[in-house]
């Protein structure tokens, strides 16, 4: 195995297990609590901890992401859309990537 795909893996599922973790800390710990509390203290919680939570849930997203691409790519060597013999892969029928349609 390519070294790599080792760091690219690794790197990728990391951030997306941070991203995934964040997002059920918050939906299944944090809100749940949250109904409990008053909302004043609720107010003041969100107001100092939502400012951090979303830098860190946008980074880790971002990372997951930016590691997953070349990931992806060292994977594939680059054949996105040909199979191993260099042939045009028939699942994708002749799609392309393009941001102009």
């Amino acid at each position: 195995m390519s070294f790599l795909i080792i760091v690219f893996g690794w790197l990728h599922v990391f951030f997306a297990v941070g991203w995934i973790g964040g997002a059920l800390l918050m939906t299944l710990v944090l809100e749940q609590s949250f109904r409990t509390l008053s909302p004043s203290t609720v107010a003041e919680f969100t107001n100092r901890f939502m400012p951090r939570f979303g830098v860190v849930m946008g980074v880790f997203s971002t990372l997951t992401i930016v590691f997953g691409a070349p990931l992806f790519y060292t994977m594939t060597g680059g054949r996105f859309f040909e199979d191993a013999m260099g042939r045009a892969d028939r699942r994708w029928n002749g799609a392309r990537i393009s941001c102009s349609e």
